[in-house]
């Protein structure tokens, strides 16, 4: 508190399914009575987190993890995630990578495109995925105001769709040592100029020197 200048606020990553949710709930009121803020906790099992924050004596936000934005879709759909929710997901499920030569000569599709690309206009359908880099996006990652009209028919539901429709806040988080620095570098320009979106950003918890 004295190097900061403020309380110390955490949220906590559980990897353990030994610990019993109650006993989770009076780590973390020890830790608040001790000055520790815990805003939040961070889990892939959903019931955990909610039994966890049901139990504290402090309001607490359950963060709720997911392998892929589609886990979050079908768990929206199974009920599992309620309004107002907190959420993040791999943000490599939202990309798509050009395929090489030598993988277009393999499964025999078609690496070439006959669409003219405007490289001045970012937002455009075409110069999307026929990008400067070898990293692009699906559709349902953008807003659906930047879509086009042939990928709003194709595309029934966006991730903005999901957070209106739930009131979600959305992040998104890496494997930090399976992220090379190109996918990192357009992760975090998409996730920062669609933050209406993502607006809780893009969680990074390693140092890969590699990435960097």
């Amino acid at each position: 508190q004295d190097a900061i200048g403020e309380p110390l606020r955490l949220v906590l990553d559980l990897k353990s399914r030994r610990v019993p949710p109650r006993v989770w709930s009076r780590l973390i009121d020890n830790l608040r009575s001790r000055g520790l803020l815990v805003d939040g906790i961070g889990s892939f099992d959903v019931d955990e987190l909610r039994s966890i924050a049901k139990g504290c004596s402090y309001r607490l936000t359950p963060i709720l993890f997911f392998h892929s934005v589609g886990d979050l879709q079908r768990s929206c759909h199974a009920n599992e995630v309620k309004q107002g929710d907190t959420v993040y997901f791999n943000a490599g499920s939202l990309m798509w990578k050009r395929a090489t030569i030598a993988e277009v000569a393999q499964n025999g599709c078609c690496g070439t495109s006959d669409m003219t690309v405007d490289e001045d206009d970012e937002d455009s359908p075409v110069s999307r995925k026929v990008s400067k880099t070898k990293y692009c996006f699906q559709p349902y990652a953008y807003p659906r105001s930047s879509l086009s009209d042939w990928e709003k028919e194709r595309c029934k539901a966006t991730i903005e769709d999901y957070k209106c429709h739930f009131n979600l806040k959305i992040g998104v988080y890496v494997q930090e040592f399976s992220v090379s620095a190109d996918a990192l570098d357009a992760i975090v320009n998409f996730v920062n100029k669609h933050s209406r979106v993502y607006d809780l950003g893009l969680a990074f918890g390693g140092v890969n020197g590699m990435a960097f």
